[in-house]
């Protein structure tokens, strides 16, 4: 509701780049998840995997509808009325949403074997370091930056500016796919072999540019892949990391991952674009993302989930 005001460019900082930021991920993949969580402590990545998916569909169908805002009302008057839709959304769900101790509906699965488990204690568990921390890290740096960098990525491959931003849409609808078609996957073949196959997913991704240089049905292929592995391991870590160490350090545990995985991405970013002005090219950016989803491939080998009685405060 601020940012249609801002007359100075510290102030975009602040509220866009700030607060906006800071609230956007409190209040999604940690507040939301955690609470989806209390309620389905069993067979939650099915649940999680849904709720998650939105990210990617209201990216996919808001973009359009933004663009066309800003030409008829500019950009000013958009902020607005994102503003008050915003406020309307979130006065109407808090009027519904329960915490699952202040409801008589019977909880999914809760067994309470492992709500006695420490922050401090998870975190230095192997399992957390290669999933929450280093994981998450090169995660960040192979996915935001190709988003955010999208538009000059597709100028150097050819692409024109239309295209692309069309290309950004085609993404967000594969990545919708690509976190709905997860959910009911950890039931059948556990949390590993989904979570490494995104990964997999990501690394040729990654490879079409390094070898189709400037392939217009490579970037296409791009697209599809990197769409499909943008979202979908989200939902299955959120849900691996709460049945190993309960829900009641669940949001603790999501919000320091999380932020791990944005300071990658903003390294990331930054690092890409340091690339691209010392080479000319983003060619670097797809080598360097190609050998750090190889190695995540190699971290993914060596995830073993801990058994909770087993973990000690």
């Amino acid at each position: 509701l601020l940012l249609p005001f801002v007359s100075a460019i510290w102030q975009v900082y602040l509220l866009y780049g700030v607060l906006l930021g800071f609230t956007w991920h409190s209040t999604g993949m940690v507040a939301s998840t955690t609470l989806i969580s209390m309620w389905f402590t069993k067979k939650k990545s099915l649940p999680l995997s849904v709720f998650q998916s939105a990210y990617p569909i209201g990216w996919f169908c808001t973009a359009p509808l933004i663009g066309s805002l800003i030409q008829y009302y500019g950009w000013r008057g958009t902020w607005l009325l994102l503003g008050i839709a915003f406020m309307l959304v979130v006065a109407i769900s808090s009027y519904f949403i329960r915490e699952p101790e202040k409801s008589y509906i019977k909880i999914l699965g809760r067994d309470g074997l492992n709500e006695k488990i420490h922050v401090r204690i998870a975190v230095k568990t192997r399992f957390f370091m290669i999933i929450g921390v280093i994981i998450m890290f090169m995660c960040g740096f192979t996915d935001i930056p190709f988003a955010q960098l999208w538009l000059p990525i597709s100028i150097e491959w050819g692409i024109g500016e239309v295209v692309a931003s069309y290309g950004l849409g085609y993404m967000a609808a594969t990545a919708f796919i690509g976190t709905i078609a997860i959910g009911s996957l950890p039931k059948k073949l556990g949390y590993k072999m989904p979570f490494t196959i995104f990964y997999i997913i990501r690394a040729v991704a990654l490879a079409l540019p390094l070898f189709l240089v400037k392939s217009v049905a490579a970037y296409y292929m791009f697209i599809v892949l990197l769409g499909l592995s943008f979202f979908g391991m989200a939902p299955v870590s959120s849900a691996w990391i709460g049945e190993v160490f309960g829900e009641k350090i669940l949001g603790g545990l999501l919000g320091l991952s999380g932020f791990i995985h944005f300071v990658g991405s903003a390294l990331g970013i930054y690092v890409f674009t340091i690339m691209n002005s010392i080479y000319g090219t983003y060619y670097t950016a797809f080598l360097t993302s190609f050998v750090l989803a190889l190695i995540i491939l190699v971290f993914c080998c060596l995830i073993k989930s801990p058994n909770p009685k087993n973990i000690k405060n």
